[in-house]
């Protein structure tokens, strides 16, 4: 919602910006701010240099020099890695920028003149630009990146060298309809897939197609907000300025250039303004894989003998099971085949309602399906526990998830199980935790659940605040603990800890994950075991039910 808001209040400042004739508020409330200044100064003389659009240095400290990132970097960036094939603009037209160390020279030599006002008059208003005496044609500018890139291309992260596109000079209105287009496709294209259960490297395609429909969108807002400036036909004169120049002892030429006749553009472009910003962009320049294995890396901060805790959802992160299947294991442990047959029709009629239920609310789900435990036998459930773990639980175990627990305690971590599973299906798991947070059902006097939760389920935030209250008890901190979570449920937990890992995760999470830099986890489970089609438990003979339960 903030993102929104601030969305609008921008837009709504462009608008108004463009009604009174200026391209975007940033000019607007420098012409705001000029025009203050002259109804505020009274009789004090003022001198204003306004400079066009500024750039890296051409000499002093030293050439390419500049604090952060202009106009003219992000485009420009966009257009080597392959993300901006096109750009408005006018091949004729000039493209009106000045070195930052002009701009510094004039202001220092505007201040060691002083005042050129009577009291009372306008503002001394002085021009530092280039359009008016040296202009910058915008066909040259873009003739000399496109062959500099060219002949020292960005490389992707398969060492691959990303041909630049030729650029084709499009009017603005086709280059936005064209992004526009594109946002569009992508956007439904990511919904579509974000409404699949997809999971995994699977659910990578759509984190990357959220990706791309970012760059997408990163380079509409460089069309709408740069694009006026390209195809600005204004030149700016610097008369004044070159009057200031002629003026100027040589001595102080010398030491104080702010002539914008001295640059020769060609040489700028490629000698000085693009290595510049490649270095600072820290782009990859040369062929080969990276070297870096930013996995590896992340994966070495999470195993950190520093960290103090790592916290596990269960489902779907250290094994490929759920509540579902562990009830109707349960369930059908005693049933006959007919029964058997009616509980499977019944479950998958009933699945599309579970799901929505799921999606919606995790707890309400969990709280929902529980009641299913109703009248159900204490004794008759610890002892079918065992079972499922053995046959389900640990079947159905990824075992990199496992041996990712181990490490950690054999790092003297703190290890945590925060699950809203039962408290019966996991306590076999004991031994691979120091806390096993479950969700509890309350016991009847006659032995019986009751069907109902004795406190809420961890779920959503509620893990994250447990996590939190453990860490405090315990005198250790979060943000140096760890989170394993699948889902965007788990969001709350992950961004809790300091190192947050997605495993095996989910459509959304994915994306998250990726944009954030977090560390990705595909776990597997062991190929070789046994893989029902259904989450039947094996059927109890009489004789069998009799030794059990006399």
């Amino acid at each position: 919602r903030e993102r929104w808001v601030r969305d609008q209040l921008v837009a709504a400042g462009r608008a108004r910006a463009a009604s009174v004739g200026w391209p975007d508020a940033y000019a607007f409330t420098k012409a705001l701010g000029e025009q203050a200044l002259t109804d505020t100064k009274g009789d004090i003389p003022v001198s204003i240099v306004r400079p066009s659009i500024i750039e890296s240095a051409w000499a002093e400290p030293r050439p390419g020099w500049i604090r952060g990132f202009r106009m003219a970097e992000p485009v420009i960036l966009s257009y080597a890695r392959g993300l901006l094939s096109e750009f408005p603009g006018v091949p004729e037209g000039v493209v009106d920028v000045i070195p930052v160390d002009l701009v510094v020279a004039a202001i220092v030599a505007v201040a060691a003149r002083g005042p050129n006002d009577a009291p009372g008059s306008p503002p001394d208003i002085l021009q530092v630009a280039s359009g008016g005496i040296n202009p910058l044609r915008y066909r040259v500018l873009v003739d000399n990146i496109s062959e500099w890139f060219t002949q020292h291309p960005v490389y992707d992260s398969e060492g691959q060298p990303i041909v630049v596109p030729e650029f084709r000079f499009p009017g603005r209105g086709r280059v936005q309809g064209q992004l526009t287009r594109a946002k569009a496709v992508l956007t439904k294209g990511e919904k579509l897939l974000q409404t699949l259960p997809l999971r995994g490297k699977q659910a990578d395609l759509s984190a990357k197609l959220e990706t791309k429909r970012t760059e997408v969108e990163r380079a509409l807002e460089y069309v709408e907000l740069y694009g006026l400036y390209t195809e600005c036909e204004a030149i700016y004169q610097v008369d004044r300025l070159m009057a200031l120049w002629a003026a100027t002892e040589p001595a102080d030429q010398a030491a104080f250039n702010f002539d914008p006749r001295s640059i020769d553009w060609a040489h700028y472009i490629r000698q000085i303004h693009l290595p510049s910003i490649i270095k600072h962009a820290r782009v990859k320049t040369v062929p080969g894989k990276t070297t870096t294995d930013r996995t590896g890396r992340l994966r070495g901060q999470v195993l950190s003998p520093q960290r103090h805790v790592a916290a596990f959802d269960l489902e779907n992160t250290l094994i490929a099971s759920n509540v579902v299947e562990s009830y109707s294991w349960l369930a059908t442990r005693r049933l006959d085949t007919p029964e058997r047959v009616r509980y499977v029709l019944r479950t998958v009629a009933e699945a599309p309602r579970l799901l929505s239920l799921d999606r919606i609310d995790r707890g309400d789900f969990l709280r929902h399906f529980y009641r299913r435990y109703e009248d159900a036998p204490v004794a008759q459930i610890d002892a079918d526990a065992a079972e499922l773990l053995t046959q389900v639980i640990l079947t159905k175990s990824f075992p990199a998830g496992m041996r990712r627990v181990r490490e950690h305690r054999a790092l003297g971590h703190r290890t945590v199980l925060i699950t809203g599973a039962l408290d019966f299906a996991v306590k076999g798991l004991r031994p691979l935790f120091d806390e096993i947070i479950a969700a509890e059902m309350s016991v009847r006097d006659d032995g019986t659940y009751s069907g109902e939760m004795k406190q809420a389920p961890p779920t959503g935030e509620t893990r994250a605040q447990i996590l939190a209250a453990y860490c405090d008890a315990e005198g250790l901190r979060l943000d140096e603990s760890v989170a394993y979570a699948d889902s965007t449920s788990d969001l709350p937990l992950l961004e809790a800890v300091g190192f947050p890992v997605a495993v095996n995760p989910e459509t959304r999470l994915a994306a998250i994950a990726r944009k954030r830099g977090w560390l990705v986890e595909h776990w597997s489970k062991a190929s070789g075991g046994p893989r029902p089609l259904l989450p039947i438990g094996p059927q109890l003979v009489e004789r069998e039910r009799r030794r059990r339960f006399a």
